[in-house]
C-alpha cells in the first residue's frame, strides 16, 4: 500500500523534488558551457596549428609539383 502524506509532507516534498531538478538543470547548463569553451579552445588551436604547418606543407607541395613540371636541361 503507498504511503500517504498530509498536506504539508507534500508540500516539503514538492518543494526538496523542485530544487533537486533546478539544481539538476544548474549543473547541466555550467557542464555545457564548459563543453562549448573546451570546443572552442580546440578550434583556435586547429586554426593555428593549420596556418602555421598548412604553409610549410603548402609550400613543400608547391615544390614537389614544380620540380616534377619543370625539366632539367
Amino acid at each position: 500500500m503507498p504511503k500517504l502524506y498530509v498536506k504539508p509532507e507534500a508540500r516539503k516534498r514538492k518543494m526538496k523534488l523542485r530544487v533537486m531538478n533546478e539544481l539538476a538543470d544548474f549543473i547541466g547548463v555550467v557542464a555545457g558551457i564548459a563543453v562549448i569553451i573546451a570546443a572552442l579552445i580546440l578550434l583556435s588551436a586547429l586554426i593555428s596549428w593549420i596556418a602555421t604547418e598548412g604553409l610549410t606543407d603548402t609550400r613543400a607541395l608547391i615544390d614537389l609539383f614544380t620540380d616534377a613540371l619543370i625539366i632539367p636541361d
